[in-house]
């Protein structure tokens, strides 16, 4: 293709700067919003969902029930199984089957800790863990029931 098939086209100076400034301001925005906890890009607050992958988690208190560190992630691959690449930006995730859990008594999987034979424990999701998380009454959620695992004694 020769030059003359794609003509250069001059914007107004003025017109660019203010398109410049624009995307200033929707970038400052978004950061003031993720500072506080939400991301405009997500948080529709309608249910959708996005892929995420566990980077880590840690226990709430004594009770059976994790706060997970998480990152959105894209399935790099084309089609099918590929590779999920996480985006940098962590954020708090929630299990529901977790919610109900505590330091005694009945587990969000339906089972009792006092029919937990010793040694055998409720698990945290593994890190690189693919999840898929709402947003939903103000924070991130997935539902899956964990694992029980340990040494029996």
């Amino acid at each position: 293709m020769s030059k003359s098939q794609f003509p250069l086209v001059r914007m107004d100076p003025a017109l660019a700067q203010a398109m410049l400034d624009a995307v200033a301001k929707v970038r400052a925005m978004r950061r003031n919003w993720q500072s506080a906890g939400m991301d405009p890009w997500f948080d529709e607050g309608d249910g959708s969902s996005f892929r995420a992958i566990i980077m880590s988690s840690s226990r709430d208190g004594s009770n059976w029930r994790w706060i997970y560190t998480c990152q959105r992630c894209v399935n790099s691959g084309g089609g099918g199984y590929g590779t999920e690449t996480p985006d940098g930006t962590n954020i708090a995730v929630f299990n529901r089957v977790e919610q109900m859990n505590g330091t005694s008594g009945m587990l969000g999987i339906g089972m009792d800790l006092a029919d937990i034979p010793a040694g055998l424990h409720l698990l945290p999701f593994p890190v690189g863990l693919v999840i898929e998380v709402k947003f939903e009454d103000g924070q991130y959620w997935f539902s899956l029931p964990n694992s029980i695992g340990g040494t029996c004694s």
